[in-house]
Order: C-alpha cells, then structure tokens, then sequence
C-alpha cells in the first residue's frame, strides 16, 4: 500500500481536511460533511473553491454541507484552496452512494455458533504532548472494561496515534508489552496480568507523539500489517474474531485521505469475511465540546471519531470526564455484547411495508425469535445455542458491502 508521505509530518503550510465525512444514504435520506482550512496563519489562501466535481464555486475557509434529495447515484465532493495565482495549495475530496429505494437483493447468512465468542480488542492511544492525564485516567481504570470481557477468546493490542513509520508504536505497529509479548491474549494470559500490563503501556506509551493525530488511519494500518504477515502485528488479528477499537484523544483526525475517512475504514473493515461482514465497533473517547469545562479544554472537537463510533454503535464518551469508571464500564460491556452479535450485509429492508424490517433467523431449521435488530447488526440477548444459524432478510444492492 503506498502511503502519503505528507499525512506524516508537520507542516506550517495551509491544508484542508475534513472533519465530518458523508456516508452512503438512500435517496430520502440525507448526509452532510464538514470541512476546515487549517494553518492558514499568514493569510496564504486567495480562495477556497467547493462543489460536486466540475462544478466548483466560491466558498467559505470552514463549512458544514448538508444534501439531501439526491438522486441515485455515487458523488464526489471536492474543496480546493487557492493561492493568489490560483495555484492550488491544498486539494480533498470525498465520494459516497446514494441509493434508489427499489433495487433491492435477498440475502442468505449462515455462521457456527461456536466461531462468535472471539474477541480482538485495539487500543488507540493519543500520545502527543497534552495527553499525559488522559493517559493516566484511562489506565486507573481499566479494570472496569477488562471485567466485562472475562468470558470471551480475547486479544489486546495498543498503538497509538501517531502516523510516522519510524516510531516505535507508530503507523500502526503494536507496541511492545512489558512481558516481552505484542499482544496480551486469553490462551497465554490471566485476566489480570493483562489487565496489569495494559495498565503499564498505556502510562508509559508517552507524550512525544505527533501532533497530527491519525487514529483511524493507523487502526487500519494495524489490521493491513497484521493480515499480511508483517511483524510485530503477525497473528494479532483474526478474520473470524470481533474487532473492538477503544481511541482516546484531544483531537479530531488531522488529516483527509481516504485512509481518514471513518466510513473507508468501516467498509474495509466489513469487507474481511467473505461469508458476512465483520463484525466491528469503534469507541471513541474525545472532546464532545470545544468549551472548556471544568478546568478541560480540548485541542479540537473528536468529530470523525464520534462519527465512527454512532456508525458502528460504539460509544463516544468525553474525555473530559472526571472518572472513566462507568465509561469504560459500559465500553466493555457493550464490547462483549459483540461476542453474540452478528453483522448483517445492510440494514434489512421492510418489505411488507409493516413498518419493521424484515429478518428471519433459524437455528439448526428452528426459527429463533431472541434477538434484537441494532442497524446493520443483529444482537442476541444472550449466549447462542450450539448449532449452525441461518439469517434471510433484503437488502438496497447499491448498499451492499
């Protein structure tokens, strides 16, 4: 995979990134996205043009665009910031679908009841100069999430948000517990001794990170190296396991690639069953406000963080919170939740215009009826029963994975 060098170093020149990315709607639904100038400290940029794709006009440095009444189809929106030549400085764009509300496909999912119970859980830490309290708040407190977890088949890993490649825990790589392993796992490790070391990295990761934080590009490089073999990562990763990503920082991502987008990093991560989607949940603990309150301020509101996290049915918490005890409470417990949860390839379709989506469930030719419908994911209330499982529903094809 080539990556973008200049995603990886600090720049003093102007640049547009996007805070809030559009995701793929049906045609009576709507999407928005936000973008920001940054840097633009010496008044550099003559204009910034915005628009669909050869339809570029005059717009403000910041934005929120909303659209809706689209019809079908798949769009690309792109900003430009132009110097006073009209040589352009900065460029980004972003594409989703929009779907039509007719063309719709059956689906048929079957897994083994005994493939759901393993668990791969990412920690993502902002290790840049502001983070050291949050670090430490997280770390006193992860008990709270670990105990949630004790009957699943887990892994943990921890990298940080940091993009360069020459940094220990940096472009993904997993940093190196203390036991010597570079990842705690439920075949090697007790409960508590992961519970220990995590606690250790996570209050000695440091605070020497960049400053252009890159969480969700640095999730998905975690899971490239490690599906492709590359130490330290190899074997971390599981294709049949659950993905649960806990992110902490002060800031939202600091770059606009599609390795930035939350909704790129969602549809690859899916996309690695062949079978079904993958099962995945990103929480995020960020600034939910950029108003200080009680003696917290934030670098910048976690915006495309908190958009993955409503995505995939994570949590957001705020990490200007005094305690994290029932955050992180509610992260694990929901996180478990995962281990009798299966991702469906859409949202179900309500075909016989009832009002609810239309999704049968069978397990060993008996119908199953305790369950619950959470978007794209159906969530069992409980353990499953031995057995293979057999779930049938519709879905939009311009929705498909």
């Amino acid at each position: 995979m080539q990556i973008d060098e200049d995603s990886l170093s600090a720049s003093s020149e102007p640049y547009l990134k996007f805070n809030e990315f559009p995701g793929n709607h049906t045609q009576i639904e709507s999407t928005s996205l936000t973008y920001t100038l940054m840097n633009d400290l010496d008044s550099n940029v003559s204009q910034v043009l915005c628009g669909f794709a050869n339809q570029l006009q005059t717009c403000s440095a910041s934005d929120r665009v909303i659209f809706q009444n689209l019809n079908p189809g798949t769009y690309t929106y792109m900003v430009q910031a132009l110097d006073s030549d009209n040589q352009v400085i900065s460029e980004i764009s972003t594409s989703w679908v929009v779907a039509s509300q007719t063309n719709t496909q059956d689906q048929v999912q079957t897994f083994n009841s005994r493939d759901i119970n393993k668990l791969d859980i990412l920690f993502v830490i902002d290790n840049s100069y502001s983070m050291k309290e949050e670090q430490h708040k997280l770390a006193d407190k992860l008990r709270n999430f670990t105990q949630k977890i004790k009957n699943t088949h887990w892994k943990i890993g921890l990298i940080t948000t940091d993009p360069r490649p020459d940094q220990p825990a940096g472009d993904g790589k997993l940093s190196l517990f203390n036991d010597g392993y570079r990842y705690l796992s439920s075949d090697v490790h007790s409960l508590g001794q992961a519970e220990l070391l995590l606690q250790s990295e996570i209050k000695s990761i440091g605070i020497e990170g960049s400053g252009l934080e890159q969480g969700i590009r640095n999730t998905r490089r975690a899971i490239e190296r490690s599906l492709s073999g590359q130490s330290p990562n190899k074997n971390f990763i599981r294709r049949d396991a659950a993905l649960a990503v806990i992110l902490i920082s002060d800031e939202n991502e600091n770059r606009s690639s599609s390795l930035n987008n939350p909704f790129e990093l969602m549809g690859y991560v899916q996309r690695l069953n062949s079978n079904s989607p993958k099962r995945f949940q990103f929480h995020s603990i960020t600034g939910l406000t950029d108003q200080v309150s009680d003696g917290c301020s934030i670098s910048e509101v976690g915006t495309s963080y908190q958009s993955l996290s409503r995505a995939t049915a994570g949590v957001s918490g705020n990490i200007c919170d005094a305690n994290y005890t029932n955050m992180l409470s509610n992260i694990g417990e929901i996180a478990k939740k995962l281990t009798y949860t299966l991702a469906l390839r859409c949202r179900p379709l309500d075909m016989n215009q009832n009002g609810l989506p239309d999704i049968e469930i069978y397990n060993n030719s008996s119908r199953v009826s305790n369950y619950s419908l959470s978007g794209s994911n159906v969530v069992f209330n409980s353990a499953l029963n031995p057995g293979i499982y057999e779930i049938r529903y519709s879905c939009l094809k311009e929705m498909l994975p």
